[in-house]
């Protein structure tokens, strides 16, 4: 949905799984369906936000922690001189254009998961294998950083990276040793260079904090 764009502009989504009962009905009750067209009408979203997800908590439908996470998030983002703030308000024409236009290649992704099948010699992939959804983050959050830096500017690279970092919905779903072991298994992969060049990058970007 929008709003979960709209926080870090980007189509991921919280752990609460949009289309169940709960989620529906919160998102139907508090979020609205324009999309923020500037500063102040994201702030508003930012309110509804947070109601969504008091909302949520009622139904007990979150993750331990991850309300308080939330609510940690976006009153940073919202309280003026903070960090998070003057990152978000000051590039927000240029974070919504740049999301607005945003095309993720699902292909990419598709070629992942059929090369590390090759790789781990599986017709299917175990749901306790890590590793993955780790190398799928890194692909799609790797693919955001560089559509942000490509229509905004290198200087909103850190930025974007620490937003990344302290968004709960978008936390990376693999450890420190989790990454360690796919770079070097990425060498392995039947994967055409540009795309191991891309996981690369994301790694060395994205990679360095749990």
């Amino acid at each position: 949905m929008w709003f979960v764009a709209v926080i870090l502009l980007c189509a991921s989504g919280s752990k609460a799984d949009i289309s169940n009962s709960p989620s529906q009905m919160c998102a139907e009750k508090y979020v609205p369906d324009d999309v923020p067209k500037n500063v102040e009408e994201f702030k508003v979203a930012l309110r509804s936000m947070l109601k969504f997800y008091e909302c949520l908590k009622s139904y007990e439908v979150l993750a331990e922690g991850e309300y308080d996470s939330m609510l940690s998030f976006i009153t940073d983002i919202s309280t003026e001189g903070t960090h998070l703030n003057s990152i978000v308000m000051g590039n927000f024409p240029c974070l919504k254009d740049a999301i607005r236009n945003r095309v993720y290649n699902d292909q990419t992704r598709r070629d992942i998961v059929t090369a590390y099948k090759e790789y781990q010699n599986v017709k299917e992939i175990s749901e306790k294998d890590n590793k993955i959804n780790c190398m799928k983050w890194f692909d799609e959050m790797g693919d955001l950083v560089n559509t942000i830096t490509t229509e905004c500017g290198n200087a909103v690279e850190d930025a974007v990276i620490k937003l990344i970092h302290r968004a709960p919905f978008l936390k990376r779903p693999c450890s420190a040793q989790d990454v360690l072991e796919l770079r070097h298994i990425l060498e392995e992969l039947n994967l055409d260079e540009s795309s191991k060049a891309a996981l690369r990058e994301s790694f060395r970007l994205l990679g360095k904090s749990d």
